[in-house]
């Protein structure tokens, strides 16, 4: 049972990515069938799709970083010496630290702006999509550490 509980907590960014595509897959199908058979269309269905989207896209950011992940560049870098990798890894996850957090105040700052405005159809305050970012740049500082 702890074993479970550890697997599911390891891959929890794996588990609510999926979710997230999960939900943009059935409501955009619902509103399809809304917009072509029932001749109405569900005004929040592209907005919500929109902000799981966007959640799905920083989470698989912090993801990648987590993995190591590239596909583009893997076949490349494979073909590098060892040594050459080391070093090549090194200097990336630096640069990458320091740009994320030159970028962590103006996410904090942005962040607090959104907590007053709201969204056009759902009318939820736009820090549920804007905050994502900063979690992903914590999360991703945090892993690259």
């Amino acid at each position: 049972m702890k074993r479970k509980i550890g697997t599911y907590l390891q891959n929890i960014d794996i588990i609510i990515m999926g979710f997230l595509l999960v939900n943009i897959f059935f409501w955009m199908t619902v509103n399809v069938f809304c917009r072509f058979v029932l001749n109405f269309s569900l005004t929040f269905s592209d907005e919500f799709c929109r902000i799981c989207f966007v959640w799905m896209t920083l989470i698989a950011l912090e993801y990648n970083v987590r993995r190591n992940n590239n596909v583009s560049m893997t076949i490349v870098f494979k073909q590098i010496p060892r040594k050459i990798q080391m070093v090549i890894t090194i200097i990336t996850d630096i640069v990458t630290g320091i740009m994320l957090a030159v970028l962590l105040p103006d996410m904090i700052e942005l962040t607090k702006m959104h907590k007053t405005v709201r969204t056009a159809a759902l009318g939820m305050p736009r820090v549920y999509i804007t905050g994502v970012g900063l979690i992903t740049v914590i999360l991703t500082i945090i892993m690259l550490i």
